[in-house]
């Protein structure tokens, strides 16, 4: 996967491009120890080859077994890219990734995870990685329906970790431009205690390291994509 950027916004002073799982919110610091706690167990007690439903497989006419070769090669690409997140330098955040996966199966959606550099730096403390990644996982999560699916690709250059997020949509309005990083800001409807600061979080932690986020709005051929882009 190559990354692709639109036109940029401004959104809080910085050039941006175009449900929470698990804790009440990966932010909040007294929750990180836990989850990642029970993300090491998981991956400890797991087996990988439950870790993804196998393909439902068709007959065995001419086009079944064309569409039963794409199913095996599709769930072989998303096995092998669990055994890459696995071998990343950050086993905590590994662990706690493939946490986010399983989680997400329950709620029968999907995240696949891409790793484009198995050695990840940062001048951020894992603990706090581990936060930024939770805050963007959560946020592609919550707006990807039953059955959809999210995209986190993990990538490293010049001593700094890239961490993206796709998921199904396109960048809101132009208050949301401009209010997403406020706290207490959301744009759900009905009981919004506790929501709006997954975002506002996220900045002040990329802010901290004087990292940069990027939003953008990705056109593919499925569809329009919002793309979430940190480097810290």
């Amino acid at each position: 996967m190559s990354a692709i950027y639109g036109v940029g916004a401004i959104v809080g002073g910085r050039p941006h491009r175009h449900r929470a799982v698990g804790p009440p919110d990966v932010g909040d610091p007294e929750n990180v120890g836990e989850h990642v706690e029970r993300a090491v167990q998981v991956v400890e007690q797991d087996q990988l080859a439950g870790t993804l439903p196998a393909p439902d497989l068709p007959g065995a006419g001419y086009f079944d077994l064309v569409e039963r070769s794409h199913l095996l090669q599709d769930f072989e690409q998303r096995v092998r890219a669990i055994c890459d997140l696995l071998k990343i330098n950050l086993s905590v955040v590994a662990g706690f990734v493939y946490s986010k996966i399983t989680e997400a199966q329950k709620d029968q959606k999907e995240l696949v995870v891409q790793v484009a550099s198995r050695d990840l730096k940062s001048r951020m403390p894992e603990y706090e990685l581990i936060r930024i990644i939770g805050i963007l996982i959560d946020n592609a999560l919550e707006s990807t329906a039953p059955f959809g699916t999210a995209y986190l690709y993990l990538d490293s250059r010049q001593n700094q970790i890239e961490i993206r997020t796709r998921n199904k949509g396109s960048v809101k309005t132009n208050e949301f431009r401009q209010n997403m990083f406020s706290p207490g800001y959301t744009t759900k409807t009905g009981d919004r205690h506790g929501h709006g600061y997954g975002l506002y979080n996220l900045k002040k932690l990329t802010d901290k390291y004087n990292g940069k986020i990027y939003l953008d709005t990705v056109n593919t051929d499925q569809g329009d994509y919002i793309q979430f882009d940190v480097i810290v």
